[in-house]
């Protein structure tokens, strides 16, 4: 496998393994949805589309290593880490308010 090929696969495996960890943190529908909003963001902005951004939010992130364009990776790491702090700030669109830390709490 080429070496830009891996780096595109690791980061879609990396975008997976969070999406799982998210679902498993969101209890399927009864606990939080905050793993989904930090995992994908800035994507996650959008309620159902969000969910099911991580894989591909971070297969893009190995695409940008793959094909050393190093600036544009720390671009998107930059709107990443920035719209992590919105979301914890005003939560997501499936879960706003203080009730993202509510059910933080629980789970």
């Amino acid at each position: 496998m080429p070496d830009n090929q891996r780096w595109i696969w690791i980061g879609l495996i990396y975008g997976c393994a969070l999406f799982a960890f998210a679902a498993v943190d969101s209890g399927f529908g009864h606990g939080t949805y905050l793993p989904f909003g930090i995992y994908g963001a800035p994507i996650s902005i959008v309620p159902f589309v969000g969910m099911l951004a991580p894989p591909f939010w971070w297969g893009m992130f190995g695409y940008l290593i793959a094909s050393r364009q190093r600036g544009g990776a720390a671009t998107m790491l930059a709107i990443h880490t920035i719209a992590v702090a919105v979301v914890l700030w005003l939560g997501t669109p499936m879960e706003c308010g203080t009730e993202r830390w509510t059910y933080f709490s629980k789970s």
